[in-house]
């Protein structure tokens, strides 16, 4: 059966926000100074619908998000969390007086005395509907996150902490096509691109990079009805 084009001709539009307050959120000392206390938000927005009437539908999504906790250091923090953490209070100052002695810093500028997460993400799609027995579909993804304050704990001193930036991103081009008698056989070409990139920044070593990029061409067949598809 042949559709005739154009036929999904509904639109919406939506959007979100949720807040995460701190004051609403029920925890010890101990708990507060763990940083399980988090605060934040996180908002998003889509949209979906037909950009050229009976030719183009599209979908897209952004979402958008951050946190923010306060743990606790071994430069400060609550008693009861170094003691659970197996340190006592004063081998925890004591190890401060040595390092100050010899000139060994735990802290120094630039480093965040929060922790904070902020997360991006999109994705988006785009379709050919003109013909019910072709399709062309554009999907693209993007996501960025970014860290600070890693590692940081009751243990750690803030100058062993560090940053993380990840960002991936990719887009895939699919054409499928039905064919043959009665139109049982699908024949589907994607090609798909991708990138993933990992920054991690500590106060003592220099940025660590990782990376990687990947191409994909990718063809499937497969007939309508019958047990056995073949790739």
């Amino acid at each position: 059966m042949r559709l005739g084009a154009g036929s999904r001709d509904v639109q919406s539009r939506n959007a979100f926000l949720t807040v995460n307050a701190p004051q609403l959120q029920i925890t010890d000392n101990v708990g507060r100074s763990l940083g399980l206390v988090i605060g934040g938000f996180c908002g998003s927005v889509g949209a979906d619908g037909e950009p050229i009437t009976r030719v183009l539908t599209f979908s897209i999504a952004l979402d958008v998000g951050r946190t923010v906790s306060d743990p606790s250091t071994l430069l400060g923090g609550n008693a009861d969390a170094l003691r659970r953490a197996g340190l006592s209070p004063d081998t925890a100052q004591g190890v401060r007086q040595v390092t100050n002695a010899v000139g060994l810093p735990l802290s120094g500028g630039g480093i965040p005395s929060a922790r904070q997460q902020d997360n991006i993400t999109w994705l988006g799609r785009v379709d050919d509907i003109r013909d019910s027995l072709r399709t062309l579909t554009l999907t693209t993804f993007a996501w960025s996150s970014k860290e600070g304050a890693l590692a940081f704990g009751p243990l750690v001193a803030p100058a062993a902490g560090g940053a993380q930036q990840q960002r991936t991103g990719g887009t895939q081009f699919m054409n499928g096509q039905y064919k043959g008698a009665g139109y049982r056989i699908l024949m589907q070409n994607c090609l798909a691109i991708s990138s993933v990139q990992d920054r991690t920044t500590t106060v003592c070593e220099s940025p660590r990079r990782h990376g990687a990029r990947a191409f994909e061409l990718r063809r499937h067949y497969q007939r309508c009805g019958d047990a056995v598809a073949r790739w």
